[in-house]
């Protein structure tokens, strides 16, 4: 059993005394501030998708998240970091560029913004040099960086819930994901599914 994460970004933030945005996150906020005030958008709730070597997997946590976010009424923000080290295996250099063009962007591209119906994804091409992780870094950072952009964009105005929510990409989501709320005074919450291999 394991745990689709739900985050209050308000109570993280107020709980920090001093707190910096990773240099990612700052890079991605610079670039993405921009287009938001220009075109006027806001967004109801943000998700966090850290992706590594997830290329065969992406497809159908996509459709899931899709038809999940069609029970909901807001415009949500995917935060999608697709991530590498400068030492990953070609198998991983390879399965991130497959992860590129499932979501059309090209590969030399740092950052794309793009609509999916109601909603948009925002990518981080983490498997450019001057974002690869460390080699002791791992799934901590790459949470962290969508989570970090959450809370930046939260503190801006641009995200109205205090939620952000986290998984992965070999989940199903249920319909109700994004119909599921923090109670009072709750910090995190997460749902339980079953984690299969294979078929």
């Amino acid at each position: 059993m394991k745990s689709v994460k739900v985050y209050s970004v308000k109570m993280c933030y107020e709980m920090q005394v001093d707190y910096s945005l990773d240099p990612i996150a700052q890079d991605a906020l610079s670039f993405l501030t921009p287009i938001l005030k220009r075109h006027s958008l806001s967004f109801g709730e943000s998700l966090g998708i850290p992706l590594l070597e997830e290329a065969e997997r992406i497809a159908g946590m996509w459709e899931s998240l899709e038809k999940a976010s069609e029970q909901d009424l807001k415009r949500n923000l995917f935060v999608v970091f697709i991530n590498q080290r400068a030492s990953a295996s070609k198998s991983a250099i390879d399965s991130n560029l497959r992860t590129l063009d499932f979501f059309s962007i090209p590969h030399d591209f740092k950052f794309s913004l793009n609509p999916l119906g109601r909603d948009y994804a925002f990518v981080i091409n983490g498997s450019l040099e001057p974002f690869f992780l460390k080699e002791n870094e791992g799934v901590g950072r790459a949470r962290k960086v969508p989570a970090d952009l959450a809370l930046a964009l939260w503190k801006q105005g641009f995200l109205e819930s205090e939620i952000h929510r986290q998984t992965d990409a070999d989940v199903r989501v249920p319909d109700t994901y994004f119909l599921t709320e923090l109670k009072k005074n709750e910090v995190a919450a997460t749902y339980p599914y079953f984690h299969t291999q294979g078929n």
